[in-house]
């Protein structure tokens, strides 16, 4: 399942199975309040709009390294470099 197959309101273990990660991993997130929900007697809906904002918080841009055709390796940016 994908987020665009999603429905307008999901249960936790659907949109965990979207995600492929465990329902508990999604209620530690709901109660991390990193998760937005929806409170629906003693359980939790999520809505596809919550799961896509979600979703668009937690991508990491793809870091793409391209070797110096001479000399040592550059360091990646943010890193020190140690001597050998």
């Amino acid at each position: 399942m994908t987020l665009e197959q999603l429905a307008d309101i999901n249960t936790v273990p659907e949109v965990a199975e979207c995600f492929r990660v465990s329902a508990k991993t999604l209620y530690r997130e709901i109660a991390a309040k990193r998760l937005g929900c929806i409170r629906v007697g003693a359980g939790y809906r999520v809505t596809k709009a919550q799961a896509q904002e979600y979703a668009r918080r937690n991508t990491r841009e793809a870091v793409i390294e391209i070797p110096d055709q001479g000399g040592a390796p550059r360091p990646r940016p943010g890193r020190s470099v140690r001597p050998a």
